[in-house]
């Protein structure tokens, strides 16, 4: 779908293919969290910027959930965190395999709703309540 580059800690390039999953992914979580939907201009736009504008997590390796993962997916994994700290993108074997909450915002995961491309756009600062 999209090709992503970052600098590895050696200083090279490194290019990096996403996944139809994490786009999907991206446009789901995107939508529980901040109650927004999109079209699809915008929803690619966002995920280019998602991790062109992405650092590495600097304590993965602290992160006894991170490091459970590790060891049953393969120790390939690299997480990286968007600038508002608010997605962790979950990158292996060079392609990026999924978008998801962090933090306190994990219980936005779970959530399963339609990801779509159309509607009407709502207010960015209105959080989604669930019942």
């Amino acid at each position: 779908m999209f090709i992503f580059e970052y600098e590895n800690r050696k200083g090279k390039t490194v290019k990096v293919e996403s996944t139809k999953h994490a786009y999907k992914r991206f446009c789901q979580r995107y939508n529980n969290y901040y109650g927004k939907r999109f079209d699809k201009e915008e929803l690619t736009e966002s995920f280019e910027k998602l991790f062109d504008n992405a650092l590495r997590e600097p304590n993965a390796s602290a992160n006894k959930r991170l490091t459970k993962r590790k060891r049953r997916k393969g120790s390939d994994t690299i997480y990286f965190i968007d600038r508002s700290g608010v997605f962790r993108l979950v990158v292996q074997d060079g392609k990026l395999i999924t978008v998801e909450l962090r933090g306190k915002n994990r219980k936005f995961n779970k959530i399963k709703r339609k990801c779509g491309y159309h509607g009407e756009a709502q207010d960015l600062e209105t959080k989604p309540t669930f019942n």
